[in-house]
């Protein structure tokens, strides 16, 4: 029987179908069926080789000569134009670190200080990189005029005078037994409250999930919680707040949308047009977003729910108005977006009851502290708060004091490390050249292995690159399809990229940052960075987009978990990037070759005896 309206219709004019209550309201007389479309997987072929290929190349590439005077003064020019000089990004410091595809949010800065430029078309040009949406993803990263933008928030509400109804946060009653603590011993889970695993889904089918979302599970393939799942579940549907820490491609997702769905189930229904979501979702960037919404969805229609994506890119502020006037029960967003609609009186956070914040390091990082601080503020205090991250700094951890409440701390493995399912292997090349000439010469090879996601820098040199792959007439020529995806492109291009990339049709996908947080792609067996991350969270979730779980069932009926391959390309230059990787190797346990370890001593942050193998 679905609990709620399963109307998703976009050209809707707000009315419920003749016979049917609106969305969020209870059918009684109906009967729902689940919605479990299971997703397709390509099989990876089998790469036979007499004559190790990457060997091979790695023994040419040695005599590679620095790269030619025109490719040395493009990048220059590049260079010039993307990050400024050394002294420059001395300054920037303290500037947004936004790596991300956020250009709504640029909305709510206010200009503090005049632009300043030796002439009139100079300072017309800068002035018009300051517009709203004018700034993109590693765009920002290197533009130091947002030292001098301020964030627009909500206002703040004062709490102390309203009235909020009592709401159902408790759905399930933990145990404690000496069960939990042998298996998180054993798995190398921490929890800061001893409370009992649920190791089968099975569990809660009996008296917390519906009978929908069960069958909804079962379909997809999710048959046996994953760690961060068997640990968290119990915790969220309790009703306490949490921090949860774990490795990319490890069903965070999951984790959440399962508790947030019994919790709009349980709460009062909505009435469309009057009141706003029930559970709220914010994400950094708006291809996570989607994601995250397609997801949430999915178990919000087995029982007649639904959720609004509100994000910039495809719709508009009207027509994200109208989806949200139609009433949903689950809001997934972008910080900035989210505050536009709330002052454009779209929607409102007074039944607000659960926020999810997904990748929450990465939004401090972009500088969207007071946005969030703001949405926090305007939700009634007594709220149930969940964080999920791969990554959790101390200044993170500082920050959510603030917006958590007694927090439940759970950590899968080690805090910030790469994916154990992933090997990596570090090339350490004579020149840019020479790393384009790897590529060049190794796609073809990586390409039968299974999907391929390669990560740049810059949106200059991701489009370069992408361009010169599918040129070369042994990738493009042949017939491998490459496409890309960065902030210069259109949100319907980047969304096609995506779903081309899903669906198998791209040999390749190449990418600044913009694809490095919470997209999970199935059969992504190799990342290649191109260019090096940023810093080591950066590189962590670069590597995480692959060795993915898999919602593929394996003989057992459990989801499979992928393995992956990652390659980091350096240079002479990346010196102080070699240290850092060399550091994070010894300590995951991971061999240390040696010309990783060579290039890391030249770095002025290496200590004699730190990277001791």
């Amino acid at each position: 029987m679905g609990v709620f309206d399963d109307s998703d219709d976009d050209t809707d004019d707000g009315k419920a179908p003749a016979g049917r209550p609106g969305p969020g309201l209870l059918d009684l007389n109906g009967e729902s069926s689940p919605a479990a479309a299971g997703q397709q997987h390509d099989d990876a072929d089998a790469v036979t080789a007499d004559v190790d290929p990457l060997d091979a190349f790695m023994c040419g590439v040695q005599s590679e000569a620095e790269r030619d005077a025109e490719d040395t003064k493009r990048r220059a020019a590049c260079a010039a134009d993307d990050s400024g000089s050394a002294s420059e990004n001395a300054a920037r410091k303290r500037a947004r670190l936004d790596v991300d595809n956020e250009e709504e949010a640029t909305s709510h800065w206010t200009e503090r200080s005049a632009v300043s430029s030796s002439t009139a078309a100079d300072a017309a040009s800068a002035h018009k990189r300051l517009l709203p949406g004018a700034l993109d993803d590693d765009e920002r990263n290197y533009a130091p005029q947002l030292q001098n933008q301020e964030i627009d928030p909500l206002a703040k509400v004062d709490h102390s005078g309203i009235r909020y109804k009592a709401f159902q946060r408790q759905f399930y009653k933990p145990t404690n037994t000496p069960l939990g603590l042998h298996w998180r011993r054993d798995n190398e889970v921490s929890c800061s409250l001893n409370v009992d695993p649920i190791l089968s889904f099975a569990d809660l089918g009996r008296t917390v999930l519906h009978r929908e979302v069960m069958e909804y599970l079962d379909t997809s393939g999710y048959k046996t919680p994953t760690l961060v799942q068997a640990q968290s579940l119990p915790i969220a549907l309790s009703g306490r707040d949490c921090m949860v820490t774990a490795s990319t491609g490890s069903g965070k997702t999951l984790s959440y949308t399962i508790p947030l769905t019994v919790h709009c189930v349980a709460q009062d229904h909505i009435q469309p047009g009057v009141d706003g979501p029930i559970g709220l979702i914010l994400t950094p960037t708006r291809e996570l977003a989607s994601q995250v919404h397609k997801q949430c969805n999915q178990l919000l229609k087995t029982l007649g729910g639904r959720a609004v994506c509100v994000t910039g890119g495809n719709k508009g502020t009207w027509e994200l108005s109208k989806d949200l006037r139609k009433g949903c029960e689950v809001v997934v967003s972008t910080p900035g977006r989210l505050i536009d609609l709330a002052k454009a009186k779209a929607t409102n956070l007074r039944r607000v009851t659960l926020i999810i914040l997904d990748e929450c390091d990465r939004m401090l990082s972009m500088g969207f502290e007071k946005q969030v601080t703001s949405i926090m503020e305007n939700v009634r205090p007594d709220r149930q708060t969940l964080m999920f991250s791969a990554t959790l700094g101390r200044r993170v951890e500082k920050v959510a004091k603030q917006w958590l409440a007694n927090p439940v701390r759970i950590a899968v493995g080690r805090t910030g490390l790469s994916s154990e399912h992933v090997s990596q292997h570090v090339l350490v090349l004579p020149s840019y050249q020479a790393k384009k000439q790897w590529m060049m010469e190794m796609t073809p090879t990586l390409a039968k292995v299974g999907r391929m996601i390669v990560f740049l820098s810059s949106r200059a040199d991701c489009e370069e690159l992408a361009t010169k792959m599918q040129q070369h007439p042994s990738i493009g020529g042949a017939g491998l399809p490459i496409d890309s995806i960065h902030g210069d492109k259109h949100q319907t291009d980047r969304n096609a990229a995506l779903n081309a990339l899903r669906k198998g049709k791209l040999a390749a996908l190449i990418a600044t940052d913009v694809a490095a947080r919470g997209l999970d792609v199935d059969d992504v067996m190799t990342v290649v960075n191109f260019d090096p991350a940023k810093n080591l969270d950066a590189h962590v979730h670069r590597v995480g987009r692959a060795g993915r779980m898999s919602t593929a069932q394996t003989s057992g009926g459990d989801a499979e978990q992928k393995k992956g391959v990652a390659y980091t390309l350096l240079t002479p230059k990346n010196a102080d990037f070699a240290n850092v990787l060399m550091n994070a190797f010894v300590r995951e346990g991971r061999h240390v070759g040696d010309d990783l370890e060579k290039l890391a001593k030249q770095s002025k942050h290496y200590r004699n005896g730190s990277g001791a193998r």
